[in-house]
């Protein structure tokens, strides 16, 4: 046996235990992520993300049609992003069947890429939301941020704190 074999052989178990890793964590977030009807996650509307994002941070009819074309040319984007995410994940387990770990670590590679645009996506997305808002609105965009502003987040009504 070659010095390189065994230094091969812990990287082939190497990839092995992160393949498997990675795949149960898909598996439990597709477990925790069940909703029941009515509270499933998806796009929200233009409409609801507008009256909501008004509401909230009090958008003047200016900064309204700004949000309207930014939220509209970013939800655009994401979608794009995620068919290409949805196609990887797909290629991915078909991949499960082939048992070829050198594609399976150059798309899991690939895929790691993606996720981390999207998310650079998002993060310009609300840098330029900010930008659209005056200064107190601004303090109050960093707190729904920061708080989160998913339904999951939201108190049902007359149950505010003060």
């Amino acid at each position: 046996m070659s010095p390189s074999a065994p230094k091969r052989n812990l990287y082939k178990i190497g990839f092995f235990i992160l393949l498997v890793v990675n795949l149960a964590w898909v598996l439990w977030v597709m477990a925790l992520d069940r909703r029941p009807p009515g509270r499933q996650r998806g796009p929200r509307s233009e409409a609801h993300v507008e009256r909501m994002m008004g509401r909230r941070l009090g958008l003047d009819e200016a900064q309204q049609r700004e949000f309207r074309a930014l939220y509209a040319a970013h939800h655009q984007k994401m979608e794009a992003m995620q068919q290409e995410i949805g196609r990887q994940k797909e290629a991915l387990f078909e991949l499960m069947e082939a048992r070829d770990s050198l594609a399976a670590d150059s798309l899991l590679s690939h895929l790691g890429e993606s996720e981390a645009r999207m998310q650079r996506m998002i993060f310009e997305h609300l840098q330029e939301v900010r930008a659209i808002l005056k200064p107190a609105q601004q303090e109050k965009f960093s707190r729904l941020m920061r708080r989160g502003m998913g339904p999951e987040h939201e108190r049902p009504h007359g149950k505010h704190k003060h």
